[in-house]
C-alpha cells in the first residue's frame, strides 16, 4: 500500500511540473518571442545597412530559427497548460501578441524591399524556407491559442462559414477578447492593403500574422477571402 501511495504522488508530481502557467506563456512570449523577433529585424536592417553579404545573410537566417525556436517554446506552453485560460490570462496572452505587430510589419517590410540582393547572393531560397518554416510554426501556436481561449467545440469551429458575420458568438466566458477580435479584423484589412502593394510575398505575410489572428472565426474569414491558395 505505501509503494503504491508513492506511485500515485510520483505521477501527480510529474503531472504537475508538465504543466504549464500563464505567466510562464507570457515570459516565454516576452522574454522569448520579443527579442528574437527584434533580433530578426536587427540582422535585416544590418543587411541592408552594409550592402548585403553571404554572412548577413545567414545571420538573417540564424535569426530566423531563433525566432521559430520561440514559437514552437510558446506553442509547447500552451499544449501543457490548463485550458481553457481565464478571461484575464487570455486576454493579457492575446494582448503580448498583438503588441508585436509593428515589429513584425517592419519585418516583412525590410525584407520584400532586400529581395533583389538575396537574389543576387543566391540567399531567396534559403530565406523563403525559413520563412515557410515560421509559417508552419505561427499556424500552429495560432491552433494552440484557439484551443486554449475558446470553448467551442472543434466541430463547430471547422464549419464552413461565408462571411465573418456568420461566425459563433464569442463564449461568454470571454467577453473582453471581443475587442481584441475587432482589432484583428482590422488589422486584417490592412495586411491586406499591404499583400496587394507586395505581392512576392503573401506567403510570409500570411504566416506570421497568424499569431495576431488568434480567433478561428476571424482567421478562416480571412484566409478563404484574402490569401493566396497556394500557400
Amino acid at each position: 500500500m505505501e509503494l503504491k501511495s508513492l506511485f500515485v504522488l510520483a505521477s501527480f508530481a510529474a503531472f504537475s511540473l508538465a504543466q504549464t502557467t500563464p505567466t510562464q506563456v507570457e515570459s516565454d512570449i516576452t522574454n522569448g518571442i520579443v527579442p528574437k523577433l527584434s533580433a530578426v529585424i536587427t540582422a535585416i536592417e544590418d543587411f541592408s545597412a552594409n550592402g548585403g553579404s553571404v554572412d548577413q545573410a545567414m545571420t538573417i537566417h540564424l535569426a530566423d530559427d531563433d525566432l521559430n525556436a520561440a514559437i514552437v517554446q510558446v506553442t509547447d506552453d500552451l499544449r501543457r497548460a490548463v485550458c481553457p485560460l481565464s478571461d484575464s490570462d487570455a486576454t493579457t496572452i492575446l494582448t503580448d501578441l498583438e503588441a508585436l505587430s509593428t515589429n513584425i510589419n517592419s519585418s516583412l517590410t525590410d525584407i520584400v524591399a532586400l529581395k533583389p540582393e538575396l537574389d543576387t547572393l543566391g540567399a531567396t531560397p534559403l530565406i523563403q524556407q525559413d520563412l515557410t518554416v515560421v509559417k508552419v510554426s505561427t499556424d500552429a501556436l495560432g491552433t494552440a491559442l484557439v484551443a486554449c481561449v475558446s470553448t467551442r467545440t472543434s466541430n463547430t469551429s471547422r464549419q464552413p462559414r461565408s462571411s465573418i458575420t456568420d461566425r459563433p458568438s464569442s463564449p461568454s466566458t470571454l467577453p473582453t477578447l471581443t475587442s481584441l477580435c475587432t482589432t484583428s479584423l482590422a488589422r486584417a484589412r490592412l495586411i491586406k492593403e499591404f499583400h496587394q502593394r507586395h505581392p512576392d510575398a503573401p506567403c510570409a505575410i500570411q504566416g506570421i500574422y497568424s499569431i495576431l489572428l488568434a480567433d478561428q472565426a476571424i482567421r478562416d474569414y480571412f484566409y478563404s477571402t484574402h490569401w493566396d491558395a497556394t500557400c
